[in-house]
């Protein structure tokens, strides 16, 4: 692997069984490559994402990537390669996960640990809520955020 390989990150499909891998080329340009778990192949053609990328997930529904980059959320559809739609964020330090609620409905995403921000998006409408939530100690740095399954809760 090279170095870019492991400043990416990665997303699962369970409908298409298809694993998205980004690779970083450089601060601004990123690449996702598509590896088919049925077949273990790679597909030949990537998706170009050209700025700073933290996390990316699969609507659970519809199977659209969710790319996080500063400050907004980009929608792609993964079958043409198109970006769909654009989801801004009022004020973001520093995004680091984002996970879905089962349905799909919600999308958490992860806002500078230190301070604790957790946006909440509408998936259908794209409104924006914020949530603060206490981190400290070894937690401090976290990078991580799941929903419970009926995503209810965020951990």
């Amino acid at each position: 692997f090279s170095t870019g390989w492991i400043k990416g990150a990665a997303a699962y499909s369970n409908q298409t069984r298809l694993l998205y891998l980004s690779k970083q080329n450089n601060y601004y340009d990123y690449e996702i490559s598509i590896f088919n778990t049925r077949t273990h192949t790679l597909e030949d053609q990537t998706i170009s994402i050209p700025t700073h990328m933290s996390a990316m997930a699969v609507h659970p529904v519809n199977g659209y990537l969710y790319i996080l980059e500063t400050g907004t959320v980009t929608v792609i559809d993964p079958i043409s390669k198109a970006k769909l739609d654009k989801i801004s964020m009022a004020w973001v330090n520093r995004t680091f996960a984002m996970t879905f609620a089962k349905n799909g409905n919600k999308l958490y995403v992860l806002d500078d640990a230190k301070q604790g921000t957790i946006h909440i998006i509408d998936t259908m409408t794209h409104h924006v809520s914020e949530i603060k939530i206490a981190l400290n100690g070894f937690y401090a740095d976290a990078s991580e955020v799941k929903a419970s399954s009926d995503g209810s809760t965020v951990y």
